[in-house]
């Protein structure tokens, strides 16, 4: 019976990832083992954090355009600077607990992100519009290249987090392009579709991206037994 619990227990070590699983972590990002690859409800969670994320990364944004202009930059690199690390810091907060993913998975987002709509800054191109959503897709794709690196060799079909993450900030912000208003809103039902225009790009991200990371993790390829 006792052989038994312990073996209950090695089995689900990974989603319950003690310090000891953590400190196993490999220069891919992290250790995955046999068993369930990532805890119950991930992908919800995921949805969450990134819909949070989102949300602060707009806060960052506002913060950046304020100081760019005091100092009389060009700001369209902190959309993509203050959103991308306001969504990538949370993600990995949950994805460090779930999967051991390292620091380099926010600076991917926030970076990623950032260099599409830096290069129309120094270019004087202004983005809007269609424009602006294939910036953000470019950056996706950026991000997206280098957080599947950090899903490591065990992950066999990490490369469609690639097309995940391209496909969910396009996405995303055609919705923001869509819904949002010029200007100040007029009525209710204009604050109320800038409202949605400002959280519904986080959610439609969420939603791309946390249901086909948990698919990439739960199909992991396990370590090969030692000979």
């Amino acid at each position: 019976m006792l052989d038994s619990a312990r073996s209950r227990r090695g089995r689900y070590a990974f989603t319950s990832l003690r310090p000891a699983r953590l400190r196993q972590m490999v220069h891919h990002g992290f250790t995955l083992d046999e068993g369930p690859p990532i805890p119950f409800g991930f992908a919800g969670r995921w949805i969450v954090v990134t819909a949070i994320g989102w949300l602060v990364g707009i806060l960052c944004l506002l913060l950046i355009d304020v100081g760019a202009e005091a100092i009389g930059w060009p700001a369209q690199f902190g959309i993509g600077l203050g959103i991308g690390v306001g969504v990538g810091f949370f993600q990995w907060r949950l994805a460090r607990r779930s999967f051991g993913a390292s620091g380099w998975w926010m600076w991917w987002s926030g970076l990623g992100l950032a260099c599409p709509f830096a290069i129309c800054d120094l270019a004087g191109y202004g983005l809007s519009g269609s424009a602006l959503i294939a910036a953000a897709a470019l950056g996706g794709l950026i991000a997206g290249l280098g957080q599947a690196r950090l899903l490591g060799v065990r992950v066999p079909k990490r490369y469609w987090w690639v097309a995940a993450s391209l496909s969910g900030w396009a996405a995303a912000s055609a919705t923001t392009v869509t819904l949002a208003i010029p200007g100040r809103p007029a009525s209710a039902l204009q604050w109320v579709r800038q409202l949605l225009a400002l959280a519904g790009g986080g959610i439609i991200l969420a939603a791309v991206t946390g249901p086909i990371l948990a698919w990439l993790l739960s199909v992991h390829q396990p370590p090969p037994k030692p000979s």
